[in-house]
């Protein structure tokens, strides 16, 4: 996400009706933007660089949207019960905690049957392996300890850090806070 010269450029304030002005003020007035160094966009001279944010904002948001639907693992876990179920199964599995199908039906807001509906296409897929957590042995057989598979935990990662370089950039770009992003 390069800086660019939008055709909404400085000095947009002065070319606007009074209806668009008020309109900007009072989104600014309701946005956090001092939480991330941004609170100059709320200004009327800055008008422009609050639609540089919003088309930022969303251009980061489609490059994620495409990055996830268009990876072969991490597509599977399109829409929210699903992708709970993901960040269930890492976070679990990355504290060393026991996670098992009954423990993630107590957790989801789906039903027993859906659950274990995609449980079972996670594992047949290799999304999902089958393994004890991290230095803890199971002795009560019938827990069957869920972890994400190598390849999941590699593409979540990397999705992840693809996400952050983003707004870390996106931040460059439009907050006035010193970040020091250096590749």
């Amino acid at each position: 996400m390069d800086k660019q010269i939008n055709p909404i450029s400085e000095g947009m304030n002065l070319r606007v009706s009074k209806e668009e002005l008020t309109r900007h003020q009072k989104i600014g007035a309701r946005l956090n933007l001092e939480l991330i160094g941004a609170e100059h966009i709320k200004e009327e001279k800055t008008m422009h660089k609050a639609f540089n944010l919003c088309r930022d904002f969303a251009s980061l948001g489609l490059a994620q949207y495409k990055h996830f639907t268009e990876n072969s693992v991490l597509k599977y876990f399109c829409g929210h019960q699903k992708w709970e179920l993901l960040l269930r199964v890492i976070h679990s599995s990355s504290l060393g905690e026991v996670v098992y199908k009954e423990k993630l039906s107590k957790k989801l807001n789906c039903s027993q049957k859906t659950l274990t509906k995609y449980i079972d296409e996670c594992i047949d897929a290799g999304y999902f392996v089958y393994l004890d957590p991290t230095g803890t042995k199971i002795t009560d057989k019938r827990i069957i300890n869920i972890r994400p598979s190598e390849d999941l935990i590699v593409e979540f990662v990397n999705y992840k850090v693809q996400n952050i370089t983003g707004y870390l950039k996106f931040c460059q770009n439009h907050c006035k806070i010193d970040i020091k992003y250096e590749i």
